[in-house]
């Protein structure tokens, strides 16, 4: 943190510089995302000027404000800034970076193609302004969070007594707060939502369907249990209920704990309350609380292995009970969704590395191994004993499968006799232009053929390489199509999955059949969808319902660490990070089930980027 009596002389910016930032943001941002029709003109400068009023679109009085707007701003955060003179080359790179894929997934969220960055030289020109725009706005945004992270008022001296809550306080207030505001979502769509993926589990449990591992067996025997209980108590609504009902009070208990802990870190009870409105009003928490679906209750036990992987990173040495619960906490988060590992598993082999590297303490580092170890022997007991069927191999396929699809459906015509009939072997190709969805890779790889080999997989693989050898345009297309809602800011993605899960799957309901009805009108139900599109549709707020936001605060965040030297604060931030990974090759674009979690432990990344200090250092980009 900056010495309270030391001062940075401010260098003075000319005016001009904010002025054209500001001036070329304006336009990116009002940029009509459109490609005019090539002008048939010899002279290619006034081609492309015929073309611009086409995509120039700031014609309103607004969009002057707005430049004038964020030129005082760029020259003041800039000036402000200008200690960080030597990070800065490294955040020009990631401000272009981020340009790039904002252009990109405007591209493709309009266009379902990259025309707007690469249809002629006019789109090259205009998609470079585009670019350095946003990347200009992202540029100054990330000053300022640097700037506000390191000046974040840290006490040099606080009474426990009185800065800090008793041991006795637990979170609870917080967690009935939470609850409270969750009330209307639980009560409104009482008994609860019974999708698709909770029904599933359900008749597995029951025996309807046989048991399989594409959804993670703990979460099966957690969701029919409880259900199965509910049922013998009362009827089939009981059982929806008692599940969304557990679910519900765990994860606010969890978000409780977030709240308390960021005060903990950081005395401030503006950041405490703010974090307490986030869980309680962003309408992807409340809305998911009555949803018969896995994801809730996993998003919270991710929240609290982040949490607490951070206070192990934090406060040194634990006792064994403290590591034995941290250990608890990690193995749950491997077995409750299949994606949890490859956020879990790097994390304790890097926090364990560490704990070696430091202390040598070989029984320790033995300890954390306990948690793969303990996660394949249940696998196996799982398959071998059980017998589980596995999963599909096209969970894991979602990119690769969908590149194939748009190849099908954009360049048939290349496709030797040959490689359709290798690749008729593993899909149905004449079927995939038809069932390709650009954002929703699960009608390609429902029709993976049952039947294809390993050979016939692998020499799939070989089409699929010559595919991108031919093509490399389809193929990153293709993944930018089914994966931009994650890191760009777009409208909305023209998804066939609703956002949040309020409906009953009533053709699982009747194959069970089970009796599962909403007990309140639906009018009732529209209001509270009501709600959450108003939300979205609030300036400001709606920033906290849009993927990407989390995203790059993550990866702003992560490079604070790195400059200011954090690196045990940046060993805690990659299960977040992982885990935005693991969302961008998942089979939906942009949707918030899958991100859940990620929204659940931002708070935690956000605390310790706003509390400096810790194991009496002082960490900051200024030191």
């Amino acid at each position: 943190m900056i010495p309270p009596k030391q001062t940075f002389s401010q260098p003075h910016t000319p005016f001009a510089l904010p002025l054209c930032a500001a001036l070329i943001t304006t336009l990116a941002l009002s940029m009509r995302i459109h490609v005019p029709q090539w002008q048939n003109v010899n002279n290619l400068f006034l081609s492309a000027f015929n073309m611009l009023p086409q995509n120039f679109n700031a014609y309103n009085v607004t969009w002057t404000l707005l430049a004038l707007l964020l030129t005082f701003t760029y020259k003041k955060i800039w000036e402000r800034a200008s200690q960080y003179h030597f990070f800065r080359p490294w955040l020009a790179l990631l401000s272009m970076f981020f340009g790039v894929l904002q252009t990109v997934g405007l591209s493709m969220n309009s266009l379902d193609s990259m025309d707007f960055l690469l249809a002629n030289k006019y789109q090259h020109f205009i998609a470079v302004i585009c670019i350095i725009g946003y990347a200009f706005l992202f540029y100054s945004v990330s000053l300022f969070l640097f700037w506000l992270f390191d000046s974040a008022k840290q006490p040099a001296s606080i009474s426990p007594q009185k800065s800090i809550p008793s041991a006795k306080y637990s979170g609870l207030w917080p967690t009935l707060f939470i609850l409270l505001c969750w009330a209307p979502w639980l009560v409104v769509y009482y008994p609860g939502s019974a999708v698709f993926d909770g029904l599933r589990s359900v008749l597995e449990f029951i025996g309807v369907r046989p048991l399989t591992d594409h959804h993670p067996i703990l979460t099966t025997w957690l969701i029919g249990g409880l259900f199965s209980l509910g049922r013998r108590l009362g009827n089939d609504n009981l059982g929806i209920f008692l599940y969304v009902l557990f679910q519900s009070v765990l994860s606010a208990m969890i978000y409780g704990q977030i709240v308390k802990a960021s005060y903990r870190r950081t005395h401030s009870t503006a950041l405490s309350a703010g974090i307490l409105i986030y869980f309680s009003f962003i309408s992807y928490f409340g809305g998911y609380s009555q949803a018969f679906v896995k994801d809730p209750i996993f998003s919270g036990i991710f929240a609290l292995f982040a949490l607490t992987t951070s206070t192990l990173l934090r406060q040194g040495p634990v006792s064994p009970k403290d590591l034995t619960a941290y250990l608890t906490v990690s193995l749950l988060a491997c077995l409750l969704r299949h994606n949890g590992i490859y956020a879990v598993f790097p994390t304790l082999i890097c926090i364990s590395s560490l704990i070696f590297r430091k202390s040598r303490q070989k029984k320790t580092f033995l300890l954390f191994l306990t948690v793969p170890i303990l996660y394949f022997v249940f696998q196996t007991y799982n398959f071998k004993i059980l017998g589980l069927t596995p999963g599909s191999s096209a969970e894991a396929l979602s990119i690769p499968l969908q590149q194939i699809a748009r190849y099908t459906r954009d360049h048939p015509s290349d496709i030797t006799e040959d490689e359709r009939a290798t690749l008729d072997k593993v899909l149905p190709l004449d079927k995939l232009p038809q069932i390709y969805d650009p954002n929703l890779s699960d009608p390609v790889k429902s029709s993976l053929r049952n039947n294809a080999t390993s050979e016939n997989k692998i020499n799939c693989v070989k089409v699929w390489l010559r595919m991108f050898l031919r093509h490399p345009r389809n193929h990153f297309e293709a993944f930018f199509a089914n994966s931009y809602g994650y890191y760009a800011f777009t409208p909305p993605i023209k998804v066939k999955k609703p956002e949040i899960h309020a409906y009953q799957a009533e053709a699982w309901l009747q194959w069970g059949k089970l009796s599962v009805k909403y007990h309140f009108p639906q009018f009732l139900r529209t209001a509270m969808m009501n709600y959450h599109t108003l939300t979205k549709k609030l300036p400001v707020v709606n920033l906290f319902l849009k993927l990407a936001t989390y995203t790059w605060g993550i990866t702003l965040i992560c490079c604070y660490f790195l400059a200011s030297r954090r690196y045990r604060d940046l060993i805690a931030a990659l299960p977040l990070l992982l885990m935005v990974l693991t969302c961008i090759a998942s089979p939906v674009n942009g949707h918030p089930r899958y991100f859940l979690p990620v929204l659940a432990a931002f708070p935690i990344l956000f605390t310790l980027a706003a509390s400096s200090k810790y194991d009496g250092r002082t960490h900051t980009l200024t030191e």
